[in-house]
């Protein structure tokens, strides 16, 4: 089968009359078969990976989603520095991982929901 994959990105801004909008959607194959979910805390020293290599094959397609009411969380490829995603309390994404995705979090630790679809 083809095309297992599909999704859809919306982005909005408008502020003082200047407003600006995109759309776009993906269908793409998977070629795994597997994939992890659930809700997990970030710890906010040290890192934490969002599932272990053994559990996934390659990670794929990742959703994340802050659940903390207050503070944020990083995600990046190595556990403790470097990351180059921010979600504050409430945000969520989607991103092609390229190898383990770690989380830590900004004050306290904090719970994030997530998807990882095997590449």
């Amino acid at each position: 089968m083809a095309k297992e994959i599909t999704g859809k990105l919306v982005l909005n801004a408008v502020k003082g009359g200047a407003k600006i909008s995109r759309s776009e959607s993906f269908t793409i194959d998977m070629t795994g078969n597997s994939f992890s979910s659930g809700v997990q805390s970030i710890p906010n020293s040290g890192g934490e990976a969002l599932v272990e290599a053994d559990e996934l094959g390659t990670a794929g397609y990742v959703f994340v989603k802050n659940l903390d009411s207050t503070n944020y969380v990083t995600l990046g490829s190595h556990a403790s520095s470097n990351h180059t995603i921010k979600l504050k309390a409430g945000e969520s994404t989607i991103f092609r991982a390229a190898g383990t995705v770690y989380g830590l979090a900004n004050t306290a630790a904090c719970n994030v929901e997530y998807i990882i679809i095997e590449d």
